[in-house]
């Protein structure tokens, strides 16, 4: 629902839980959203209420016809975060998979600029704050886990809880999102040639340099067509976010049609 008062907007959005099909409970999402003309700055406040509440608001500013200026933050009550906590070394060691603290308020921050060149190209560059990201130690208890249970696991020592502890590793890490300092930066052109689009992601990881490269390239073959190629190359060593994947890059084609 949306409601209109001179320069503000209220937004109101209701999600129910359904049963059987999503294991999410009811969400609300209330939002409003006002423009200062004469600063040519939107901003705007939010309050979400579900499994993982919280409160935001964000900043958009028009420098000129060329560079956008924005920061957003998001403040949230608890985190879907697990924790890897050593409960004793033996043989095997034992290990506790733990919630966050659903106390914490967490900060989740972006700041940055869009801007756009006389040929077209166009530069995002952003900060991102991940509040509830692991610290170098929750991070080191995360990765010796996983070292620990691999060895065991190559070498067939306990391989029922060895393999047990991998599945809850792979299922605990989230790409992009564990640690909690990042620079994305993107460079595109949707008009390199006449018909072709091209892209380059860089996703870069700023706790321990590990980063994620990502070129893309698109040709339109006509009005209802497009046949594409892109490519995830990670780069980092074996105990970094990016370098702990078991592939070093994929190769993507697509092909969209459009009805």
């Amino acid at each position: 629902m949306d409601a209109f008062y001179n320069d503000i907007t209220w937004t109101a959005i209701f999600a129910p839980k359904v049963e059987h099909l999503q294991d999410e409970d009811n969400r609300i999402l209330l939002k409003a959203s006002y423009f200062i003309e004469a600063l040519n700055t939107d901003m705007s406040l939010h309050y979400f209420y579900g499994d993982v509440p919280g409160v935001g608001f964000n900043i958009s500013n028009t420098a000129s016809d060329n560079l956008i200026l924005y920061t957003e933050a998001a403040f949230r009550k608890g985190s879907d975060k697990k924790l890897v906590r050593l409960v004793s070394e033996g043989n095997p060691n034992i290990y506790s998979i733990e919630n966050m603290d659903d106390t914490q308020i967490f900060a989740h921050i972006a700041a940055g600029g869009n801007y756009t060149f006389k040929n077209g190209t166009n530069v995002i560059c952003e900060y991102i704050y991940n509040g509830d990201g692991y610290n170098q130690k929750q991070w080191d208890a995360f990765k010796n886990f996983v070292a620990y249970n691999n060895e065991q696991f190559k070498e067939g020592l306990f391989l029922d809880a060895a393999a047990s502890n991998l599945l809850q590793a792979n299922q605990i890490i989230d790409f992009r999102k564990m640690r909690k300092d990042y620079i994305f930066t993107r460079v595109s052109n949707q008009a390199i040639f006449t018909k072709i689009d091209g892209a380059i992601v860089l996703y870069l990881n700023l706790d321990d340099g590990s980063f994620l490269f990502n070129p893309s390239l698109d040709y339109k073959i006509n009005e209802s067509s497009t046949v594409g190629i892109a490519s995830d190359i990670f780069v980092g060593g074996k105990t970094t976010e990016f370098g702990m994947m078991h592939w070093r890059q994929d190769v993507t084609l697509t092909y969209k049609y459009y009805f």
